[in-house]
């Protein structure tokens, strides 16, 4: 819309006269055509085709004796052990002391170190109780005082005007 040289008024840029006034109209000036928003659509296309390069080539599986394979093998049981919260298990008799299991008597560890790991799973265990019962405190002193504040009592925004005294 460009406006009128003779009323002033908003007139069609095709119009080859104005149709309140009747006055002659210069003829419309070609427009360029928008080079931006190609630009800019164009430029987009051309990231997204340099972001889809090649993908990952999935690498052989290592031979079944190697040092890799036992390497996966032993971080993936890790994983699923760290997945059920299962303790560690170092050798045959810290996992028979975790799920409280005989163990072989040629486990390859002496009495003494047997009885040092079941104590450390011991007061792994009563540590972890401990905690436990410490965060349920908490979250008992954190109720009672959400059930003792008074939610009557609470301030004004501020700009409020003051509150009216009631006399009965």
């Amino acid at each position: 819309m460009t406006p009128c040289p003779g009323c002033s008024r908003h007139v069609r840029d095709g119009e080859l006269a104005c149709p309140f006034c009747a006055s002659a109209l210069a003829p419309p000036r070609p427009r360029a055509p928008v080079v931006g928003r190609v630009t800019r659509a164009a430029v987009f296309s051309a990231a997204l085709v340099a972001c889809g390069g090649k993908k990952d080539e999935a690498k052989p599986a290592p031979p079944a004796g190697s040092a890799e394979k036992l390497d996966q093998d032993f971080n993936q049981l890790l994983g699923s052990a760290e997945a059920s919260g299962a303790p560690h298990a170092v050798d045959a008799a810290v996992a028979a002391v975790a799920v409280d299991a005989p163990v072989a008597v040629d486990a390859g560890v002496s009495d003494e170190e047997r009885t040092r790991q079941l104590q450390r799973v011991q007061e792994e265990q009563r540590k972890k109780r401990e905690q436990l019962e410490q965060e349920q405190r908490q979250r008992t002193i954190d109720d009672q005082r959400i059930q003792q504040r008074d939610w009557h009592n609470v301030a004004k925004p501020y700009g409020a005007p003051p509150a009216r005294r009631r006399i009965v």
